[in-house]
This record gives structure tokens, sequence and C-alpha cells, in this order.
């Protein structure tokens, strides 16, 4: 569905989060402006870093400063940081 939904996109970059996400404010305007300063590249791709927000938060970060402090607090941690250990009997 999203290969769907992306291919009628009108614009040349496309930006598909999952349901739970939620984009800073201003996000489509930041991605447009670094868009419009960087050179046409056919085969680059642009990560966009994903974080975790614990459910204890009392609000969502709102710049890179406050998330730093959610990161040093325990707050939050980058999207899939989480080891898995799995146990042998």
């Amino acid at each position: 569905m999203r290969n769907i939904a992306k291919s009628g996109c009108q614009t040349e970059y496309t930006f598909v989060p999952d349901i739970d996400m939620i984009p800073n404010e201003g996000m489509d305007l930041m991605l447009e402006s670094f868009f419009s300063k960087k050179p046409v590249c056919e085969k680059c791709a642009f990560v966009v870093p994903v974080y975790e927000i614990h459910s204890s938060a009392t609000n969502m970060p709102r710049n890179k400063s406050e998330l730093q402090q959610f990161v040093k607090k325990g707050q939050a941690r980058q999207f899939h940081k989480v080891r898995l250990y799995f146990l042998t009997s």
C-alpha cells in the first residue's frame, strides 16, 4: 500500500512514517530547505533519525537539545536500539 501511495505523489521526495510516529513541527519546511540546498542525486538515501520517547514523558522534545536532554535522562532512545537476548536452556 505504501508503494502505491508513494507512486501517486507529485513530488520528487516522500517521507512515509509509521502511524505511531510524530514528526517535528515544521519538519516539512526543514526538509524542503535541506533538499533545496543539496545537489541532485539519483541514488542517495537520506536518513531521518527516529527516537522512542518513554511513556512517562509529559511532553515531546521540541528540538535537538531537548531530545539530547531526554536521552541523558533515559526518557528517549534511538528507535529499535534495544538489544534482544535469547536464553538457551
